[in-house]
């Protein structure tokens, strides 16, 4: 399987050398969950420079951004399409850069696989989930992290665009086929519900809102005590400290009828262990 490049949008997956697949596939479907990945100049410098789209796990397309050349090809039917739930990984990153970059195109509903990770107990790396959950690429090897691709001191801009695309495509395939790994275990209508903060959270993100202070400070106070009781009752019950994303998802990953009376904390870089045993509870 190779990357084929069109000229501003790349394709990789099991179909080989036929333009007519990508019309036939991405132009003329309308699937339920659609996987998409940005590529940025860098995490600081959030300006797109393309993005990986999938509809399967088994194919996966990168449009290119640069001069403007994979624009045209982009199918923008699909995000914005209010049927079709955008599956993004860390949707906090990505979301809001094809917000404010796209001319504040709707692209809701989004489904965060990062977040729906962590109600199993699993960490949010997708290179490390990758490498648990046995689904990295067809030839065995693992996908790879920003930094196994960009040298110390280099943007995204100094990587040859066939490597960014490939890169991009596995990423957005595998963020496709973790959701269907976890899918059977999720309760998805809920979970929708809650991914229904993201675009309130995007839209505030780039134009703020109007608060009265009086009610920012009531809010403050109300909160602190309400954070003060739940830090108590946690280090208690579980000897968990709940400022910890991945101790907290550890306890209700581990959790079954009934919370356990006390809390071990375990070192997370046993991950592999702790994802199995956390999705066997969830399970079972």
């Amino acid at each position: 399987m190779s990357l084929i490049d069109y000229g501003g949008w790349y394709y990789l997956g099991t179909y080989q050398g036929m333009d007519m697949d990508y019309s036939r596939q991405l132009l003329t479907s309308t699937p339920k969950f659609v996987a998409v990945d940005i590529e940025t100049i860098s995490l600081k410098d959030r300006t797109i420079i393309g993005i990986g789209v999938t509809i399967s796990p088994e194919h996966g397309w990168y449009f290119s951004w640069m001069d403007n050349r994979g624009l045209e090809e982009f199918p923008w039917h699909l995000m914005e399409n209010p049927t079709v739930i955008k599956i993004m990984h860390n949707a906090m990153f990505d979301a809001p850069a094809i917000y404010e970059q796209c001319g504040q195109r709707p692209i809701w509903p989004i489904l965060d696989t990062m977040i729906a990770c962590t109600t199993f107990g699993l960490p949010g790396k997708l290179k490390t989930l990758a490498a648990a959950l046995d689904l990295e690429k067809e030839d065995g090897s693992e996908i790879q992290d920003i930094e196994d691709v960009l040298p110390k001191g280099k943007t995204m801009l100094d990587i040859p665009e066939p490597i960014t695309a490939e890169k991009c495509i596995w990423d957005v395939r595998t963020t496709h086929k973790l959701l269907l790994t976890i899918l059977p275990e999720m309760d998805l209508d809920p979970y929708m519900d809650e991914m229904a903060v993201i675009p309130i959270l995007v839209v505030a993100q780039g134009e703020g809102l109007a608060l009265d202070p009086r009610e920012v400070d009531r809010w403050y106070k109300d909160l602190n005590q309400k954070m003060r009781f739940f830090k108590d009752y946690c280090e208690e019950q579980f000897s968990a400290n709940p400022g910890s994303t991945e101790q907290m998802a550890y306890v209700l990953g581990m959790r079954a009828e009934d919370y356990p009376d006390t809390f071990e904390y375990v070192n997370l870089k046993r991950k592999d262990k702790l994802m199995s045993e956390a999705l066997q509870q969830k399970a079972g």
